[in-house]
């Protein structure tokens, strides 16, 4: 998932800003669900590492509608309406 994060990052499809990482929509609904989660998980890892930043929510580059946050009964993953 590191290698996946830093060739979205390099292709400007991820941003992180403070505790919000900005995804672009077409990347996030390509990934599976256990992929989703794997990335918020590894997202909040990595930034625990640098100052002011602990990813805990997925917003989407375009609307920053939330696509999933780490919350107080775990992870949630806003699921797509129809």
């Amino acid at each position: 998932m590191d290698i996946k994060i830093n060739k979205l990052k390099e292709e400007k499809q991820l941003k992180i800003e403070k505790e919000i990482a900005y995804i672009q929509k077409n990347e996030w609904l390509i990934l599976s669900r256990e992929e989703k989660i794997q990335l918020l998980v590894t997202l909040n890892k990595q930034s625990r590492r640098k100052e002011e930043k602990n990813v805990i929510i997925i917003k989407t580059i375009e609307t920053e509608e939330e696509l999933a946050r780490i919350g107080v009964f775990g992870i949630e993953v806003k699921e797509e309406s129809g």
